[in-house]
């Protein structure tokens, strides 16, 4: 329910309920971040790391390394995104809150990519079901499925990891899934017109460090009470999935009603 929203649930499990999706009239969702960035103009420093970050209650001091050199910032306040882990914020100056709390986050791996095939035609989506296990739940980490887009001989595909695996291997778990469905799913045909030589990739991103949790003894510790007291200190804010979800509709929400305010009034 946290990672899907009840909308989404009820019209997946409910007799006649149907799943919605959201997208922007040009099918590019994409289009939400590039206009952000042309709001924004030289002010958008794409590319760039965090050098040297001072926080007091009152101001913001960093540097960023961006792809023209070294830059230095001053800020009322931060708004920091970025998933919470030690590798990304572990060289901040972080109190010993804020420390304590991230070092236990544990996270997973997630890949997303583009392959066309022309000799394959995929008319719906497929999703890695288990046969043998509760919930039909994927035995095993892996390929989670092949989304049919609306752009010929092109598909989607997902895959969760328990831990990073290189670019090669996760590439050729998913090709080789796809592979076999065509002899285990009558929504995979082939183009007798157009066998191709084979999926191919044509874009591939690696989204780890994906889904942060804690244990549950973290959680009866009341680990997200403290990890939410963390919002307003040394100036800073935070928010993303780590916070809230991964479903970008529920956590800009959040944010709207929970992040922002305070961090605008603070200013």
């Amino acid at each position: 329910m946290k990672a899907y929203g009840i909308e989404t649930l009820a019209g997946a499990i409910m007799p006649g309920g149907t799943v919605s999706t959201a997208s922007t009239p040009l099918s590019n969702n994409s289009l939400a971040f590039s206009r952000a960035a042309a709001e924004l103009g030289q002010n958008a420093f794409l590319g760039s790391r965090v050098l040297a970050l001072t926080r007091s209650n009152a101001t913001v001091d960093m540097v960023v390394l961006t792809p023209t050199g070294a830059q230095r910032i001053r800020a009322k306040k931060l708004l920091v995104t970025v998933p919470p882990t030690m590798d990304n914020v572990g060289q901040w100056d972080l109190t010993y809150s804020e420390a304590a709390l991230f070092s236990q986050f544990t996270y997973s791996a997630a890949y997303t990519g583009i392959i066309t095939d022309p000799g394959l035609n995929i008319t719906t989506n497929l999703l890695n079901y288990g046969t043998a296990t509760p919930f039909q739940l994927p035995p095993a980490f892996g390929p989670q499925g092949f989304e049919a887009i609306p752009f010929k001989d092109y598909i989607t595909m997902q895959t969760g990891l328990a831990v990073p695996l290189p670019e090669a291997v996760v590439k050729q778990q998913a090709l080789t899934a796809l592979q076999r469905t065509r002899h285990l799913s009558p929504a995979v045909g082939v183009n007798a017109s157009s066998p191709g030589s084979g999926p191919t990739f044509k874009a591939f991103k690696s989204h780890t460090p994906y889904a942060l949790s804690v244990s549950t003894d973290a959680i009866r510790r009341r680990f997200y009470d403290d990890l939410y007291a963390l919002q307003g200190q040394k100036s800073t804010f935070w928010a993303g999935a780590a916070w809230h979800t991964h479903i970008s509709s529920s956590l800009w929400r959040w944010e709207e009603q929970y992040v922002l305010p305070p961090l605008l009034a603070a200013l």
